[in-house]
């Protein structure tokens, strides 16, 4: 939602929101559910619920705990206002939620490149049951096993298994370049 609007008009929104609804805004960007944001400050759900709807406010100590977590001042968790110019540096929520999205590139990335790489090892351990297979079918076999890693269809589940590893590797790295760009 605050992707699309600049950041001058997000700290605008962020301004007009009350605490719940900023607590509610910036737990949401992040990714997280009541239960996982109750979890690390150490409060109950149903204490998050509470801030949430305002029908309560976070002690002190969990007020800059929640600062500290969503990295940005007490001052704009409790009022909206920022130390900085809104101008001057990116809205804490869609640093978060950028943040957020990097991390899940990143992550389907790497799980990519990890269940290829399985998939092609499973690949090669079949080239000597196919060299049993032709032994037992025709009575003769090739002598190097990698030989039938060029015939089909293994050649073919080879090449899109290294195709799809290296798309892998892609996503990983633009999720780290993500994370490292300022938008």
């Amino acid at each position: 939602m605050l992707n699309s609007i600049d950041p001058k008009e997000a700290f605008v929104f962020m301004k007009e929101m009350t605490i719940g609804e900023r607590i509610q805004q910036l737990r949401k960007a992040a990714g997280l559910s009541q239960e996982q944001l109750a979890e690390k400050l150490d409060v109950s759900r149903q204490s998050v619920s509470k801030w949430e709807l305002n029908d309560a406010v976070p002690e002190l100590t969990k007020v800059i705990a929640l600062s500290e977590l969503f990295e940005i001042s007490t001052d704009e968790l409790l009022r909206g206002k920022s130390d900085h110019s809104a101008m001057d540096r990116e809205a804490p929520i869609e640093t978060i939620a950028r943040l957020n999205c990097a991390e899940r590139r990143i992550r389907t990335g790497f799980i990519t490149v990890m269940l290829s790489a399985v998939l092609l090892a499973a690949e090669f351990m079949l080239l000597p049951v196919m060299q049993m297979a032709e032994k037992a079918h025709f009575g003769y076999f090739k002598t190097n096993i990698i030989d039938y890693a060029a015939e089909m269809p293994i050649s073919l589940a080879i090449n899109i298994t290294v195709a799809v590893m290296a798309a892998g590797g892609v996503f990983m790295a633009m999720g780290y370049k993500y994370k490292k760009s300022k938008k």
